[in-house]
């Protein structure tokens, strides 16, 4: 199971790709560390010095898929996706054990609106697709 640090620490890489965190990325980060137990100092020290993101294709399919999820999200939150984003999202992807082309097919059924769900059997399909059985 991928612990909390790590996927606060993958968001907060994903933030920093693009060398600055807008308010909008950091508001994600805090939130999802708050509703996950952890208090503002323990936030504050994830954010100032991130964990290794380390090996994650060992996790389970259905926390791959959450993984790709909130990545995605992140990345759209403030409407601005920059190269170096996409491209850390695809490194992490092939972390996962999926071809980097996920991404981009995933991107467009994620949305960045906590109101908006996306189809769960749908992205199941799309990362189906792009699994590397040698991962």
């Amino acid at each position: 199971m991928l612990s909390l640090d790590t996927q606060l620490s993958i968001l907060i890489h994903l933030a920093r790709a693009d060398h600055s965190v807008s308010p909008e990325e950091l508001n994600i980060i805090k939130k999802t560390g708050q509703e996950n137990g952890l208090n503002t100092t323990q936030i504050e020290a994830l954010i100032a010095s991130p964990k290794s993101i380390g090996d994650l294709h060992l996790l389970p399919k259905e926390e791959k898929l959450e993984c790709l999820i909130g990545l995605i999200r992140l990345m759209k939150i403030d409407r601005k996706i920059y190269q170096k984003e996409i491209d850390f999202c695809e490194k992490i992807a092939l972390k996962l054990g999926y071809r980097p082309k996920v991404v981009v097919e995933l991107s467009a059924y994620i949305y960045t609106s906590e109101n908006i769900h996306s189809n769960r059997g749908l992205l199941e399909d799309i990362i189906d697709k792009y699994y590397i059985n040698e991962a």
